[in-house]
Order: structure tokens, then sequence, then C-alpha cells
């Protein structure tokens, strides 16, 4: 067929104007065509007219394919079929602000954005998602390998990645162009890093209906042979007590102690996948609702009723600058806690160093691998020595890691190798279990759950200022003695070795999360060592 294009705009307004939601063409063909072309800005009527936003010659290639598919699904019911009205982009915008769906129910909206996705494809992706949740997943792997026409989706189950299913590359893409399509935040970049969210609605046990929302929160980036994307999952109402994260009753203490101090920052620190999140939400929930509480992240990934959630896209490439006007509207705010997601760079630092001295309590996290290796870290970030050791500023630390639970009903005791289980002898005197590989029906792979080993700082009861002399002076080791003797202080690894020992957890997993357990005194071997990283 010769596709004409309506060159008067004008026509194709007045058509755009008297269109509804209902009037769109719901034919199948017609949509995957729509959602596998997302730079296309067009919408096709159900008499098959074809109202295309008038841009160059680029778009023309598409919008004829297009109107061609319209013609051979459409063309025996309407004369009209596959003909091409050009809309202007004002008309296209005043037309979906007007028919943006109205209703308030989250599920169905997700409903009907999941309906105008590729039918098979969006099955797929919910089957994927459904299969994660159910093995207790937190992260989806999807790895696309375009050299071996593979794609391999893996799960994170507690802490452990493992392979679920494999499938050809381009089924691969097709999940993720998928993905991308269902959340607001637009295409699937194959050649750039990019973001995206949704929301994924699962039944409760022994129900049919889909009644439950976790958040799927997707990141992608491109390497050598594809693209590696990962999804988090979250469940944005879970609340995990900080006793059934596996925190003493003298860290609840402390912690308590912190986040009820009236200033200050309080750092949750640990590696990727340590639950830093999970503990600065926890902290949110136990906060009081008589208080204003501001979260600034990059995602928000628990929402709360008392809390004023503000999320912000670091890959936007006007980040910064609405980062900075952001946080200026939130000290107008007056807020009596800022939590920020994660502190990354300077901006971020600047941002909880400027809140603290202020007074207000700020709550955020950073990747490092203990307590004392925060101080570095956030001098490394952009913020001054002198600020540092200000007891204004850095109220509290709390360092923890993620380690897998043993099975209590298939855990071995004795280790199979000869020389591990003669050394775990000497440490714990022979009360150690391990994880059995094989596993049982109650577990899996010899593997129930998760607890943190953690240790916390509560620099805010130091009155006489002892500890925050000792950051004045770079004497991280001489700090880590003060907590301590002063307040009893565990380092991590002690707290590890009574939870070994306690047949909660595993030595040989734990050792490759958190170092080796040293028989004299290991917290201040880890001190040291983080005093001469410093120093470097």
């Amino acid at each position: 067929m010769t596709v004409v294009i309506e060159k008067n705009p004008a026509l194709g307004d007045a058509v755009l104007a008297d269109l509804q939601q209902t009037g769109l063409c719901a034919d199948e063909e017609v949509i995957r065509f729509l959602q596998e072309n997302p730079s296309l800005s067009a919408l096709v009527t159900k008499e098959g007219i074809v109202l295309c936003e008038a841009r160059d010659r680029s778009e023309r290639r598409l919008q004829r394919a297009l109107a061609k598919r319209v013609e051979e699904r459409l063309g025996g019911e309407t004369g009209t079929a596959g003909k091409v009205h050009a809309v202007s982009a004002n008309a296209v915008v005043q037309w979906k602000a007007r028919n943006k769906p109205k209703s308030s129910d989250e599920r169905a909206e997700a409903a009907a954005r999941a309906a105008a996705a590729d039918g098979e494809t969006n099955v797929l992706l919910r089957v994927v998602f459904d299969h994660a949740i159910r093995a207790k997943a937190s992260d989806i792997y999807i790895d696309l390998n375009k050299a071996e026409n593979r794609t391999r989706i893996g799960h994170r189950v507690y802490g452990r990645k493992r392979v679920a299913d494999e499938m050809e590359y381009e089924q691969g893409m097709a999940l993720c162009r998928a993905l991308w399509t269902m959340s607001a935040s637009g295409q699937f970049e194959e050649a750039k890093a990019c973001d995206c969210a949704v929301d994924h609605w699962v039944a409760e046990e022994g129900s049919a209906e889909r009644t439950r929302k976790y958040r799927i929160r997707a990141n992608s980036v491109k390497d050598i042979v594809g693209n590696s994307v990962v999804c988090r999952v979250r469940d944005p109402k879970f609340v995990l007590p900080l006793d059934a994260a596996g925190y003493t009753p003298r860290q609840m203490e402390h912690i308590a102690a912190v986040s009820e101090s009236p200033g200050g920052l309080l750092l949750i620190t640990g590696e990727t996948n340590s639950g830093k999140s999970t503990t600065a939400a926890t902290l949110m929930a136990e906060l009081p609702d008589t208080q204003k509480i501001i979260e600034i992240a990059d995602p928000v990934e628990v929402l709360f009723d008392h809390v004023t959630h503000i999320e912000i896209n670091r890959y936007h490439e006007d980040a910064e600058r609405i980062f900075q006007e952001t946080l200026a509207a939130t000290v107008r705010q007056n807020p009596d806690t800022l939590v920020l997601g994660e502190i990354r760079d300077q901006m971020t630092a600047d941002a909880a160093m400027s809140m603290a001295i202020q007074g207000k309590r700020v709550i955020s996290t950073v990747h490092t691998q203990s307590c004392t290796a925060a101080l570095p870290r956030l001098k490394h970030l952009g913020v001054e020595e002198s600020l540092l050791a200000l007891p204004e500023f850095v109220a509290g630390l709390v360092n923890q890691n993620l380690v897998p639970k043993v099975c209590p009903a298939c855990a071995l005791d004795r280790h199979p190798d000869e020389k591990r289980e003669a050394r775990y002898q000497r440490l714990f005197g022979g009360k150690a279990r391990h994880i059995n590989p094989e596993g049982c029906p109650q577990c899996v792979g010899g593997v129930v759950g998760q607890t943190l080993v953690a240790e916390v700082y509560p620099l805010c009861l130091d009155r006489a200022g002892v500890a925050h002399g000792r950051i004045a002076e770079k004497d991280f080791a001489g700090l880590e003695r003060h907590m301590r003797t002063a307040f009893g202080v565990v380092s991590k690894h002690e707290h590890a070795k009574a939870k070994v020992m306690a047949g909660e957890i595993d030595a040989e997993s734990t050792e490759r999360t958190i170092g080796t357990f040293l028989e004299d005194d290991d917290a201040g071997a880890a001190a040291r060592l983080v005093q001469l990283d410093a120093a470097v």
C-alpha cells in the first residue's frame, strides 16, 4: 500500500480532541508494534486512523510500517484503516493529561499497564517475578549473552546466587523491554546504563487474588557480550525488627540512644547486600509520628505514612541540580529527621554534613567494612577532617553484614575438610555446626535464612569527648579500644563468634563475608588494618 501522511496537523488535532481511551485500537498485533517501538509517539483509533506526532524524517519509516500493520489487521473492517494524520506535540501532551487513568487503585493501574505490554512476554515476566518471590530471592539477575545466544536468569537467595532458568538471547531482550515498558520511566536502553521500577502483585497463600504488592527495581548496564540486568525485589511494607535481624540487646540499646539523640549523623555501614537499607527502614518505622521526617533516596524502597518520601533518579541528566533544589526545599520544610538513602558522592556527603551540624538528625548508609573505616570514607567523599571530629556531626556508627543461618535439621557437626575442622576445634571448642550443601526438605542447600553480625559505636554517649578526640588524632585503634572499655562494644568478629558457637551460623561462609577469625584480639587487628589503610 502507499502511505500518505496528512501534512496538516490541525486535522489530526481535531480527531485527537474527540478520542478517548476507550476509542483506541485493541488489536494485539498493533499494540505489540507500538510496544516494540517505544520511540514512536503514536495512537491508533478503533477505526484504524493512525495519529502520529509530527517529527523529522527519521520517524517516517516507523510511521509507514505502523500504517501498513494497521491496514493489514483492520483493512477489511473499515476504509479508514492505515490513514495517517500528523498531530502537534502539544495536542499529544494535552490528550495524555486529559486521558490519564483516574483510578486510585494501584492494582488497577498496574494491571492496565501490564495489559498494554506484549502479551506473551509480559506473562513470562510475571512468571519470572513470581518464581523469584516464591524462592525468597532478594535479587533477580538477567544476564544476556548475545555471542552465545543465551539469557541466564539467576536468583540471590540468602546471600547466594544461583541459576534459576535459561532462554534465548532475544527472549531475554524481550523480557527487559517489557519490564521497562511496564514502568513509568521510559524505554530499555541497551547501549547505556538505565533504571526502572515496577509494582508486581502476588497472591497470598491460599488465595487466587493478587493483593500483595512487591516493588521491583531494575538496573541495566552494557557489558562486552550483552547486558547485565539486576532487579532488586522488595516488599514495601516489610519492616524487620532489630532483634529479629540479629542485633544483641546491648547493640539495640546503643542504636536507640543514637537514633533518639537530638541531632547528628547515624551512619549504617556495610558492603552491598548487607541489609543496610532494611535497618534504615526499621529505624524510620520506629521514629514517632510527632516528628517531621523526610527521606531522599534512589530508590525509595519502603513506604511509611508518617514519612515524606522523595525519590531522585541519579541517572537523570540534571540529577545534581534536582538534588540541590530538593535539599534546599527540605531545609525550608524544617525536618526533625532527614533520611538519605546512601552517601555515595561529595554531593550527598555535603548534604549529610550540612543537616547534621545544623542540629538535625540524619540517618544514612555508606559502603565500608567496619565502623572505623566509615571515617576515612567520609573524608574521601569530601568531608573535612575537622568536621569528622565534631561531636555534633557523627552521633553513631553501625556496621553490619548478613551471613547464612545453618539449617538445624541437617547441619554437619564436623567440617569435611580435616584441616579446617582442626582449626575450628581450636577456635570454637567443637561447638561449631556447618552447612550441609545437600540440604533437606526444610532448607535451601543447608540454609534457612540470614542473620546479621554487627558492631555499633554510640559516639553520642561519649560526653567526655574521648571518642571524638581519637577521631581527631586518627587513632582508630584507640577509638576501638575506648568503645570496648567505656561502652562494652563488641566487634563484628566477636558477635559472629558467639553465633557460631551457638550453632546459628556457619564459620566458613561467615569468614568469606567478614574475614578470618583470629585466635588473638581480632577486633584490635581489624582496627589496626583500618588505621593503616587510612594513612595511605
